[in-house]
């Protein structure tokens, strides 16, 4: 290894030559980044469907249940040894509520479905069938959001992989994408802010893939 330049001033002291140093960012810092990043792709892609075909959720319950998952993900991929126990239990969970709640999330996917179907016959002016919903009218949101929970649950999976695991870009845009896609096909406008977190979200794996250490 070559030895430092040193230069002596007047004075006698010895000064060495000028160079760059890295700061690495820490796992804390890291793990904030990365639940951000994972956070904009999520929610935006959650609220530009919801928006765009004007689903009755209820907003705050969403918007939690989005960062709880994110956070937990987060965490299981920063957490190397503890992660396959993490995802296993995550599995058990989501399959015990999704059996429990079987038929309220099947009434949730028929509301859903419905409301795709209204906004797209409004855009287009198909005639598309309309399904039964067997639910009382009050309770639509409640049954809209559980499905929509579920489903907020493997995207924010695929998401942290794509995110934290992969760090790609191209694996983050396909997971989240059709959200937009769905709206922008027929030419339908989504929330302007939530459009502006997916494409804040692309963009910042595009800057920095997230290897904070670079």
């Amino acid at each position: 290894m070559s030895e430092d330049k040193r230069k002596i001033n007047p004075s006698g002291m010895e000064i060495a030559a000028p160079r760059l140093t890295e700061q690495k960012a820490s796992v804390a810092e890291n793990a904030v980044f990365s639940l951000a990043v994972v956070l904009l792709g999520v929610l935006g892609a959650a609220w530009c469907f919801i928006s765009a075909f004007s689903l009755p959720v209820l907003s705050l319950t969403v918007n939690l249940y989005a960062l709880l998952f994110a956070a937990v993900f987060t965490l299981s991929y920063f957490l190397n040894r503890l992660r396959i126990y993490i995802h296993f239990l995550l599995i058990v969970l989501y399959s015990i509520a999704a059996w429990h709640f079987r038929f309220a999330m099947a009434q949730g996917f028929v509301i859903t479905t419905n409301q795709i179907m209204k906004t797209y016959a409004n855009h287009s002016g198909l005639n598309l069938p309309v399904y039964l919903v067997t639910v009382k009218t009050e309770l639509y949101p409640e049954v809209c959001t559980l499905f929509l929970v579920f489903i907020l649950f493997i995207v924010t999976g695929l998401v942290c992989c794509a995110v934290i695991k992969q760090k790609s870009l191209r694996l983050t845009f396909f997971a989240t994408a059709p959200f937009l896609l769905a709206a922008l096909a027929f030419t339908i406008t989504p929330n302007f802010i939530a459009v502006l977190s997916l494409f804040t979200c692309w963009t910042a794996l595009l800057l920095t893939r997230l290897p904070a250490e670079k």
